[in-house]
């Protein structure tokens, strides 16, 4: 029998829960095989499944035998020709590709036509004991509210709207969310400066969402939240309470064991931005951050010729070309990058990649046409 890439209709989900058995510490599958989280599902074969993708929002799962070709290059076509497009008219940024260990990295380049996506890895915490005296964390002048509806209609706190996006990452409404998850957040006068999210909740489990205003990061409120989260968990009933992060962001692992999570096992992902552009800019923001310059000027310069590129990119490229002592077109690219709207004075003037610069006529004239950004929520 051929085999391809077919959507499943959602009464047939639960058939393939044995081929993400591996990755049954993403919470994530389960509540979307469960239907309680929006879900499409994708196999091999619809009776008799051993290849499945799955996509939630922008995170997608792969699991089952990665050596089906016919399977491999239909969902090549499907992002190709489906996913990249509608995620593009939706407005979507990046996704991220999570996958059962072996086999499946052989395959990406086929999986995700074009993308070139880079390779990271994630750590996964788990519950294991709540820290005593939590309650007593919370600096003078900050206070908690639940996250409900009473909370939701003051309009007139700052950052209501941040918020509001995080209580959809995963749920389908607002009211969705207040249906079938809870949260706190910390407010310090009219301003929220933090929340924790229950996700992905299932009968005994859920997951952590949790984020901190930049400008009040390193204060304890993060850890004051999820130890506030994960007593109302308990409250509930829910027990396996799951925190994944990248593994190169420390802050959030360390703020997980302050809270009480231990670190169960790291796993692998790829991501990648739909607009090709951006995807190709990403590439060398990587290679910037590496030291490695030529390749960052030639990852820029491919995304320069891709498209219509945003004001970052061009300021990218001027970091790159600063670099390898190329101040002319370094200052060209930021000239470019202050006319499409990269009028950051702290990035442009604090980043050591533009030293270089410093001094010159036409860098006195670029600072002049720049402004000072506040900090934006992390």
């Amino acid at each position: 029998m051929t085999r391809r890439v077919t959507q499943l209709h959602s009464s047939d989900y639960a058939g393939v829960r044995p081929l993400f058995e591996p990755l049954e510490f993403h919470l994530a599958i389960s509540s979307g095989i469960a239907r309680d989280t929006p879900a499409s599902i994708y196999v091999d074969n619809r009776d008799h499944p051993r290849a499945v993708l799955m996509q939630t929002g922008h995170r997608f799962y792969l699991a089952g035998n990665p050596d089906i070709e016919e399977f491999n290059t239909g969902v090549g076509r499907l992002f190709a020709e489906s996913i990249y497009p509608r995620a593009l008219a939706a407005g979507r940024s990046m996704f991220v590709l999570y996958h059962v260990t072996g086999g499946w990295e052989e395959q990406i380049d086929t999986l995700l036509p074009d993308k070139q996506p880079l390779r990271d890895r994630c750590e996964y915490y788990e519950f294991r004991a709540l820290r005593e005296g939590w309650q007593d964390m919370i600096p003078d002048g900050f206070g908690m509210r639940s996250v409900n509806r009473a909370l939701l209609r003051q309009t007139q706190l700052r950052n209501l709207a941040a918020l509001t996006e995080e209580l959809c990452s995963e749920r389908p409404s607002v009211s969705a969310f207040l249906a079938r998850s809870f949260g706190v957040c910390i407010l310090r006068e009219d301003e929220i400066v933090a929340w924790c999210l229950s996700e992905y909740n299932r009968p005994g489990r859920c997951e952590v969402g949790i984020a901190t205003v930049k400008a009040y990061q390193r204060r304890g409120l993060a850890t004051f939240a999820a130890s506030a989260l994960v007593d109302r968990a308990l409250t509930r009933g829910i027990t396996r309470i799951g925190w994944h992060c990248w593994a190169d962001n420390r802050p959030s692992g360390a703020t997980a064991r302050k809270a009480g999570f231990d670190r169960l096992c790291d796993y692998p992902a790829f991501y990648a931005w739909f607009d090709v552009t951006a995807n190709l800019a990403v590439h060398g923001n990587v290679a910037l951050r590496s030291g490695c310059y030529e390749d960052a000027d030639g990852w820029f310069g491919r995304a320069l010729a891709s498209g219509d590129a945003a004001g970052w990119v061009y300021f990218g490229a001027a970091c790159a070309a600063a670099q390898l002592g190329q101040e002319d077109r370094a200052l060209d690219y930021l000239a470019r990058a202050i006319e499409r709207g990269f009028t950051n004075r702290n990035a442009i003037a604090q980043s050591q990649h533009l030293d270089s610069l410093h001094g010159t006529e036409r860098w006195a004239q670029i600072i002049r046409a720049t402004v000072c950004v506040d900090a934006e929520p992390a």
